[in-house]
């Protein structure tokens, strides 16, 4: 107590509004639209994050709960924070990897970019495109998301239609594809040389002592 009562007048406030957003944040992951009602009137931050990064709305999002993120949207959280937890995602990311079609169209009614990427540079479309969530992606894509728009991804720049393709999901490439300035046999064509490529390395790795059937090959030095 005696601790507590030494503290700087701002920190107290700063410790009390981290409480509340946790327990914010809780409420908002057991789906508790009640609770969170109660928390907003005592004064909770739905802006402001707990001591581990967590943002109330980002983990309605996550639940898909629209009624939750209904009373945090009634009281102005932001659609656009990113998180310091979850990967620091947007809402709209988390809402595009989960697959809530729902959860982010109200989001984008609630003005959140659709383009907007997380810390690792992957953009919501690209998210849905990679777990195939056709429905979400098609949300996206009314709502303003770019089709050509590549997401940083390490090293390598990969457009969302390039992620549904090599992850297999053709309904919602299918989809991309007509929302796309960029031809699909371009990615069709780009990923046949690249798995040339990799057959033409695996075989110069062979090539100076390697075996065809059962006669052993020994390439002459160049």
């Amino acid at each position: 107590m005696g601790a507590a009562m030494d503290m700087p007048e701002d920190k107290v406030h700063q410790v009390m509004g981290q409480h509340l957003s946790a327990r914010l944040a809780d409420a908002c992951m057991n789906q508790d639209p009640v609770t969170v009602s109660e928390l907003l009137a005592l004064g909770a931050d739905p802006n402001l994050p707990d001591c581990e990064g967590r943002l109330a709305l980002h983990a309605a999002v996550f639940e898909g709960n629209m009624e939750v993120m209904s009373r945090l949207l009634d009281s102005r959280a932001s659609a656009d924070l990113v998180e310091g937890a979850r990967g620091g995602g947007t809402p709209l990311q988390i809402a595009a990897w989960q697959g809530h079609a729902a959860a982010a169209r109200t989001l984008l009614e609630a003005r959140a970019d659709p383009n907007a990427p997380n810390t690792k540079g992957e953009t919501p479309l690209y998210s849905a495109a990679l777990m195939g969530h056709r429905q979400t992606a098609q949300v996206l894509l009314d709502r303003g998301s770019d089709a050509n728009r590549p997401a940083l991804v390490g090293n390598r720049k990969i457009t969302p239609l390039q992620a549904a393709v090599e992850a297999r999901h053709a309904d919602v490439a299918n989809l991309i594809k007509n929302r796309s300035t960029i031809n699909s046999s371009t990615v069709v064509t780009s990923r046949f040389n690249g798995l040339v490529k990799k057959f033409q390395h695996k075989a110069h790795e062979v090539g100076r002592c390697g075996v065809f059937g059962k006669r052993q090959i020994c390439s002459l030095p160049q």
